[in-house]
């Protein structure tokens, strides 16, 4: 299923992450197949800081440790995952994103990172954000891989 995508980048937006991690959505064989191929090195992906900072409070407030302690894994350096800062490059392109798109200031800064590191692929599960983007970057959702 994810062999199609090898060698074309694919950003992983927030709550694709969430997913991830979670293991209680309804795309969990999807979730897991995607991280497979990840391991596998059949797929490529990418994501940006700022998703540690919209994914970890949650398990943070919760006192979650077990869920945590997967985030933490997921983002650490060794992992597969290519985690992008966000540098000033990234913020003014992000504003270029935001003016052309009409999207809120954080999905524009992960559109600009998914550009700025060459993905060919966006995936995420908003369904705003999806329907904004436009360009030589696409909209994947969970449910074509369902």
């Amino acid at each position: 299923m994810w062999e199609r995508y090898r060698d074309r980048p694919i950003y992983l937006d927030s709550n694709i992450i969430i997913y991830a991690i979670e293991q209680g959505s309804r795309s969990t064989q999807t979730m897991y197949e995607m991280l497979s191929a990840i391991d596998a090195d059949v797929l490529r992906v990418v994501t940006s800081e700022l998703t540690i900072a919209e994914v970890m409070p949650k398990p943070i407030s919760l006192n979650s440790p077990d869920h945590l302690a997967k985030y933490e894994l997921f983002f650490s350096p060794s992992s597969p995952i290519l985690t992008l800062p966000v540098s000033r490059e990234i913020l003014l392109a992000s504003c270029h994103v935001q003016a052309e798109l009409g999207i809120k200031p954080m999905d524009a800064i992960h559109v600009a990172t998914a550009m700025a590191a060459g993905c060919d692929y966006f995936l995420t599960e908003d369904h705003r954000l999806g329907r904004s983007i436009a360009g030589d970057l696409k909209w994947l959702q969970l449910s074509e891989f369902s």
